[in-house]
């Protein structure tokens, strides 16, 4: 990540790499994490801007230092139609 001056403030709706570094964390592992469902999707804004809500950054961190029902947070962030919250052996509740 670029050296950049610490931010008194950040904006509601950031960029992917504001909202990268506003985690902590590369673009690219940012990416691999979102893919992941650890943060949230971005909300398209046309034009293929996305932008992601740094409310729900701070929810998706709250949620990372106290868990809870894994399936709460899938159902929340919405996974991918590729990505199964479930390991292939396990049956779902």
């Amino acid at each position: 990540m670029p050296d950049r001056p610490l931010r008194a403030r950040w904006p509601i709706l950031m960029s992917e790499a504001d909202a990268a570094e506003y985690v902590g964390v590369s673009v690219s592992q940012f990416r691999r994490e979102v893919e992941r469902g650890l943060w949230p999707c971005p909300k398209a804004r046309g034009a293929r801007i996305n932008t992601y809500d740094r409310r729900e950054l701070d929810d998706a961190v709250d949620r990372i230092d106290n868990p809870t029902d894994h399936a709460d947070l899938d159902r929340e962030f919405v996974l991918g139609h590729d990505q199964n919250p479930l390991p292939r052996n396990a049956k779902a509740r």
